[in-house]
């Protein structure tokens, strides 16, 4: 009877020994921006690559230097597939917090498992082997029974620090591919945006037809538009973006120390609906 109270009594103090309120916070704070942020970069790098051979078409129809073989340049469907599951392996890591975090049912959990260490496993160059990542989702799995807070905390404390340095990588992708000044998708929207404002010009120089000028006009506002919307969209996202390089700092520090500041993650709130609204003014919606 002894062995039997003693065992629930570990039981008992087992099942409460999840994440402190500080981690919970911290961790589905930092949950809901991954996932966001991985979620609104994957539409940019669809969107960005639809306006380059907008622009390219555009380029084309005022007799400019659009290549009609290569109407999205180095924005190639491959190129744009990897990056967006760069992109999709964050909005998972994201979503895998946030169902260990909250009171989420066993086949979701699975689910949200797989996910991630499906979309982890296209990250190109992480440190994360692949029976590494198997490791985890096999930690994540096996959650159910007894215990369940517990072993949720113990999976949630493994995966945060394990993923920090291929987290901050992705980060890193995605702060180089909104720099204009590196050779990403930001660079090519702006060098496609530079050229047709160019053909634009000379076309209004040289065209006097009225037909070839108004598509001259019209290619000349697009390549304007964009430009403004480039500009804005890329500063959002490498600021947010590095915010969240910052906030997966904090996180690792918060689940190793539950004193540990979390003020950069729970900043990020804001920035979200600013970012969002660029998107949709981005893509037209």
């Amino acid at each position: 009877m002894k062995k039997i109270i003693f065992l629930f009594s570990i039981i008992a103090i087992l099942s409460g020994c999840g994440l402190t309120p500080v981690q919970q916070e911290a961790v589905s704070r930092f949950a809901k921006a991954s996932g966001a942020i991985g979620e609104i970069s994957a539409s940019s790098f669809s969107q960005s690559r639809d306006a380059v051979i907008k622009m390219n078409v555009m380029s084309i129809a005022v007799n400019g230097t659009g290549d009609i073989k290569n109407l999205d340049g180095p924005l190639d469907p491959d190129r744009i597939v990897q990056r967006i599951s760069a992109t999709t392996s964050l909005k998972s890591y994201g979503e895998l917090l946030l169902a260990l975090a909250e009171n989420t049912q066993e086949a979701e959990l699975k689910e949200a498992s797989d996910n991630f260490v499906d979309s982890f496993k296209s990250v190109s160059n992480r440190k994360l082997t692949n029976e590494q990542l198997e490791s985890l989702g096999i930690i994540v799995r096996e959650i159910g029974g007894l215990l369940v807070e517990y072993k949720k905390a113990q999976a949630i404390k493994k995966i945060v620090l394990e993923t920090e340095d291929d987290v901050q990588l992705i980060c890193t992708l995605l702060e180089n591919e909104f720099d204009k000044h590196y050779p990403g998708t930001a660079m090519v929207f702006n060098d496609a945006i530079t050229r047709l404002r160019a053909d634009a010009n000379i076309a209004l120089s040289e065209e006097k037809g009225i037909q070839n000028r108004l598509i001259a006009i019209e290619a000349y506002q697009f390549a304007i538009t964009n430009k403004e919307k480039l500009d804005d969209l890329a500063k959002r996202i490498k600021s947010l973006v590095s915010s969240l390089k910052k906030a997966n700092t904090q996180l690792v520090g918060a689940i190793k120390n539950e004193s540990h500041s979390i003020s950069d993650i729970r900043a990020m709130g804001a920035q979200f609906k600013e970012l969002s609204d660029a998107i949709r003014v981005f893509s037209g919606k």
